[in-house]
């Protein structure tokens, strides 16, 4: 059993313990936030990550699209900034993010941290609100 698997399970039984509140704009009301996943995208350095990096932030939100269709990988999960495609959540990653995807789940994510090396490094982390 994977442990992100392991964390949802856990998190639907004991009641959200990984749930963080966070301030939704309106005065006095919180919103539970359930964290998902966290960790690095893949394929920055083959896409548009570079040419988009002057514009991301940490705590910027990114969109997760579905491709089905990929030849490589019928789970990829390609991570979307402007309508520029950032990179891939990781292969070894992406199931059950693509099950939820696939099932209407309200899954959001944004940019958790930026990093320089020989590629662009992005993680994002991956929740429900």
């Amino acid at each position: 059993m994977s442990g992100l698997f392991r964390r949802c399970i856990c998190a639907a039984i004991v009641g959200i313990p990984h749930a963080l509140m966070s301030p939704t704009g309106v005065a006095g009301e919180a919103r539970a936030r359930l964290q998902v996943q966290t960790g690095p995208l893949m394929g920055t350095r083959y896409y548009d990550a570079e040419a988009a990096w002057a514009e991301l932030e940490i705590g910027q939100p990114v969109s997760l699209m579905r491709e089905p269709s990929n030849s490589h990988d019928s789970n990829a999960i390609s991570v979307y900034s402007g309508g520029l495609r950032l990179g891939y959540v990781p292969r070894r990653a992406n199931g059950i993010l693509a099950w939820s995807l696939d099932r209407g789940d309200p899954l959001q994510a944004r940019i958790r941290r930026l990093g320089r090396g020989r590629a662009p490094r992005i993680d994002i982390e991956v929740y429900v609100e």
